[in-house]
């Protein structure tokens, strides 16, 4: 886990979660109960509330929920993660379909002021985003950095309980779709060269560079989006590497931009950046 480049942003506070399984694994060995199966009776999935509101209780709970629950029941050899998102977006649809839940982003960004239309037109954009991982969002960099470091200091929060969590990033998933995406488009063009996902991840990568008009648009009139205006003009960047890669048309500075990209920008993780990086140093 804190060698995963998703995280990296966060890797100095990962330790903890290293000590926590540390401790684990060593009270399983001291008790042989811990040790014979089926003795577990249940499993807790915690949803922190700092960052939860009620319009966004669904996209938060519905998210990840399903597959601790496959986790938790499933045999230790069940891990197949793609198998278990395509379960999890089937649970999803019914769950939209057949009861009030409703887990996709669509109403807490319509309360961002963005239309059904503004986010269609946005979502290259909104797809290939994630929030920074951990505490980061909900401490903010001063708190995270004493928390890491292990200091009892008092250090001024982002967020508090009047707090309106009405913002475009209260509304993002936790994992981005366009990164998924993305990485196993890029895993069949690496394997195999496979002209069907080259074309695919370079219409992809065109959408990255094309939000940056509908973006400039709308958020013109929509307050809420002009946050969103360095991840913007970041994707389009991304955007051009991207297809330059598909190209075998390295430019000199791409696998550093490439890599800068990765970086958070304030509360916002551009997740695409990855899996281009990846593609960009094997072109280099």
């Amino acid at each position: 886990l804190r060698n995963d480049p998703r995280l990296a942003h966060v890797q100095g506070g990962l330790g903890w979660a290293t000590q926590f399984n540390a401790a684990a694994a060593g009270q399983g060995e001291r008790s042989a109960v811990a040790n014979e199966r089926g003795r577990v009776l249940g499993g807790e999935a915690c949803l922190w509330s700092e960052l939860v509101a009620e319009h966004v209780l669904d996209v938060r709970l519905w998210d990840r929920l399903p597959a601790v629950a496959e986790r938790f029941w499933s045999q230790a050899s069940t891990i197949d993660a793609d198998a278990v998102r395509r379960r999890t977006a089937s649970l999803q649809a019914v769950l939209t379909r057949c009861t009030a839940i409703d887990p996709s982003p669509a109403v807490p960004l319509s309360r961002c002021g963005l239309s059904t239309r503004d986010q269609r037109a946005l979502r290259p954009l909104l797809a290939a985003l994630e929030s920074v991982k951990w505490y980061a969002r909900l401490l903010g960099p001063g708190a995270l950095k004493a928390r890491i470091d292990g200091s009892a200091a008092p250090v001024t929060r982002p967020y508090d309980t009047t707090s309106l969590l009405d913002r475009i990033i209260d509304a993002l998933p936790v994992e981005s779709p366009a990164a998924r995406s993305a990485d196993g488009l890029i895993d069949r063009m690496l394997e195999s060269d496979d002209a069907v996902a080259r074309r695919a991840f370079a219409t992809m990568a065109r959408g990255w560079i094309a939000q940056r008009r509908p973006w400039a648009t709308i958020a013109h009139r929509v307050p809420s989006c002009r946050e969103l205006d360095c991840v913007s003009a970041d994707l389009m960047r991304l955007g051009e590497i991207a297809l330059r890669a598909v190209d075998d048309d390295i430019h000199a500075d791409d696998v550093d931009a490439a890599k800068t990209l990765t970086e958070p920008r304030g509360e916002y993780v551009l997740a695409v950046a990855l899996p281009v990086c990846r593609l960009v140093a094997a072109r280099a």
